[in-house]
């Protein structure tokens, strides 16, 4: 998958700092947000069928 290829790929950037910079940019967290908040959009839109089913399903159990 293209977006677990791009997280692996900034995560170990992200670790292999050399040490003369002190801390993350502004900029790279805000990639890193990005990315996550993209993450939780294409899961949430692959399993809203499933999603919705089984709160549909616990509600009319309850």
């Amino acid at each position: 998958m293209l977006i677990a290829r791009l997280t692996l790929t900034i995560l170990d950037r992200v670790a292999r700092r050399d040490g003369h910079e002190q801390g993350q940019s502004l900029a790279e967290y805000a990639l890193i947000l990005a990315l996550v908040a993209v993450l939780c959009v294409a899961g949430l839109t692959a399993f809203k069928g499933g999603i919705s089913n089984t709160l549909n399903g616990l509600a009319a159990h309850l």
